[in-house]
């Protein structure tokens, strides 16, 4: 017998979901996600069999659908991209997980991601859950040349360059002009990006010895770095525009998971860094004074830890501007070493910016890296 899938009881996993969005339960309700969560814990008892395993990874990917987009997301990445994968030791057993890999495609992100984009034409929402989901396929795609199960092989392949696809039109129609729309660039090319890098790990992760591994790897592999002859250029665009204007912003705003009023609602979920003005404008309106005191005090610790990362100071001004009496009213409540950093230097400088003007200075930059980058692709 193939060995039980390593992972937390679902009922505890269903408990730690609540913890970080038990909003998402009564406004997504008729979802296949939260119906699969809400059952997780008939699943408690054999859980761990082959024959349960089907259900269990549905519950993981219920669970990471939930909270990815969110200040503490559930800790199933291994299982969803590898363990439960590895534990089938038959074609059979890995077929049966094939169905439950398609559904992520048909689900939706907006209800639980600030970090979405419109694309053009039918090309639907664009989401950093699209790159959690290419990792999923591509463990599946890792397992199924190791058991040679060619059909499974050709279902991931069909729906991983189906995605890829879909992403670089997204690349290329977003850059192609030459002002306007640099916000909504900058978030398709950031968004690509990450995308890009969770489909590479899981590819050059998978073992040794798997059949055709070299094939795929050279397919999916650094996608955004190397070789502009894939996708038509479209990811190496992306991967040096992103590396150029919008990587520092994507380190993980860990200080943002100690506010546990940030966990009471969609609207508080964070958007786009460094475009945090209005975010922090919201957050003002919608919590109480112990809730706005406890996120100016992340905020500012995320600029003591972050100090190049300028969302935190956007969102600060957000608030600022939206708070009565200012940040000045909150300012007393928070550490003295913080207290310091929200009256002088960068944090300061930035607070004085207005979001049209610092937005105005984003999209010059965008536009020069931009252009160096297809200077760069002309010239390969």
């Amino acid at each position: 017998m193939a060995p039980p899938p390593r992972g937390v009881l679902p009922s505890l996993l269903l408990q730690q979901v609540r913890n970080t969005a038990d909003w998402a339960f009564a406004e997504n309700a008729a979802t296949d996600w939260i119906r699969a969560l809400e059952a997780a814990p008939a699943l408690d008892a054999d859980y761990t069999t082959p024959e349960a395993r089907p259900a269990w990874l549905r519950i993981l990917l219920s669970a990471h659908q939930c909270t990815v987009g969110t200040f503490v997301p559930t800790d199933v990445d291994s299982q969803i991209r590898h363990h439960v994968f590895t534990a089938c030791r038959t074609p059979e057993a890995l077929r049966a997980l094939a169905p439950v890999v398609a559904l992520v495609d048909g689900w939706d992100p907006r209800p639980v991601s600030a970090r979405t984009v419109a694309l053009d034409g039918n090309d639907g929402v664009l989401s950093g859950h699209a790159g959690e989901w290419l990792s999923v396929q591509a463990g599946a795609l890792g397992r199924a040349l190791a058991l040679r199960c060619d059909d499974v092989v050709d279902a991931q392949v069909e729906a991983i360059e189906a995605e890829l696809a879909r992403e670089a039109r997204a690349v290329l129609s977003s850059t192609g002009t030459k002002s306007g729309g640099e916000v909504r660039a900058a978030c398709i090319i950031v968004t690509v990006a990450h995308n890009l890098g969770d489909l590479s790990r899981v590819v050059e992760a998978w073992p040794e010895g798997t059949p055709r591994a070299e094939e795929f790897r050279a397919r999916y592999v650094r996608l955004g770095h190397e070789n502009p002859r894939r996708y038509d250029g479209a990811f190496v665009l992306a991967g040096e525009v992103n590396k150029a204007v919008m990587a520092v912003e994507s380190h993980r705003y860990l200080p943002l998971r100690l506010p546990r009023a940030l966990r009471t609602g969609r609207a508080l979920l964070l958007p786009f860094p460094p475009f945090l003005d209005a975010w922090g404008t919201r957050l003002a309106r919608a919590l109480d004074a112990d809730g706005v005191s406890s996120v100016v005090e992340a905020l500012l610790e995320g600029h003591a830890q972050y100090p190049r990362q300028v969302a935190w100071a956007r969102a600060l001004r957000g608030l600022d501007e939206a708070l009565p009496g200012g940040l000045d009213r909150v300012l007393p409540s928070v550490p003295a070493r913080l207290r310091k950093l929200a009256t002088s230097g960068a944090v300061k400088e930035l607070l004085s910016v207005p979001p049209d003007r610092f937005e105005a200075r984003f999209a010059k930059s965008l536009r020069a890296a931009v252009d160096a980058a297809r200077a760069r692709l002309r010239g390969s």
